[in-house]
């Protein structure tokens, strides 16, 4: 029904001010005097089954930005490919991800590369070679905490509840109830690291989200291309780095 609504001119054939505004930026970009190449990036996000993919990218790709970082997306069931940091967001179900999908990326870890994973509720296995977190119990039961992030309390929030007991993982952020909330566990040459909620699933429905903390997530990541000059620290500016 809203379909009638949409578009870039009116009833009339008259263009709509986002039209002018895109006709400007193009004018502007065919005048640049330098030619601008493909943006660097600082990790590949990898969407699997079973998630709201627009909802789980969009929230990706708005704490990635204010975090100060630039993410390329493919499919799981697309050729993955090589890069030196993957992001698994807001993973569901038993078969948002196979093991013949997961195995090839761990292999990637072995060899140096870094994981991000984040939990909605997926079955991962091996879970605690991968993680670094035993298991001790699953509900389908929502859960809810809440982490201080550099002075802010931010609210956290799942469809389901997993209680993780840490083996030999470093744990790096702990929640209000004493929770590990986000670990990095070392596996081989690379680094796994595990947050037991859907932030970005969090970041992409969430009304007001980008006024919080919660991208400080991804800046305790530390995945940053070592090839980036450019930097900013404002939350709400978005920045992109084209090498020449």
């Amino acid at each position: 029904a809203i379909e009638r609504e949409l578009g870039l001119f009116d009833a009339s054939k008259e263009p709509k001010p986002v039209v002018r505004a895109m006709t400007k930026m193009q004018k502007y970009m065919d005048e640049f005097p330098v030619p601008v190449n493909e943006p660097l990036t600082d990790a590949v996000s990898i969407l699997t089954r079973n998630q709201d993919p627009w909802t789980v990218s969009y929230g990706t790709f708005l704490l990635a930005k204010q975090a100060g970082l630039d993410v390329k997306f493919c499919y799981i069931t697309e050729e993955i490919p090589e890069a030196s940091v993957y992001i698994l967001p807001s993973v569901a179900s038993s078969s948002g991800i196979y093991g013949r999908e997961l195995t090839p990326i761990i292999e990637r870890v072995k060899n140096g590369a870094t994981l991000y994973i984040s939990w909605q509720n997926a079955i991962l296995s091996p879970f605690e070679e991968y993680t670094g977190l035993r298991p001790q119990h699953y509900t389908g039961v929502p859960s809810s905490d809440s982490v201080m992030l550099d002075g802010e309390k931010v609210n956290l929030f799942g469809s389901a509840t997993m209680k993780l007991d840490v083996t030999i993982a470093e744990t790096i952020l702990t929640s209000e109830r004493g929770e590990p909330v986000l670990v990095k566990n070392q596996l081989g040459k690379g680094n796994v690291y595990f947050i037991p909620y859907p932030i970005e699933r969090i970041a992409g429905e969430g009304i007001g989200v980008s006024e919080t903390a919660l991208y400080k997530i991804y800046e305790k990541l530390g995945i940053r291309n070592p090839e980036r000059i450019a930097t900013k620290t404002d939350s709400h500016v978005g920045l992109t780095e084209h090498p020449l």
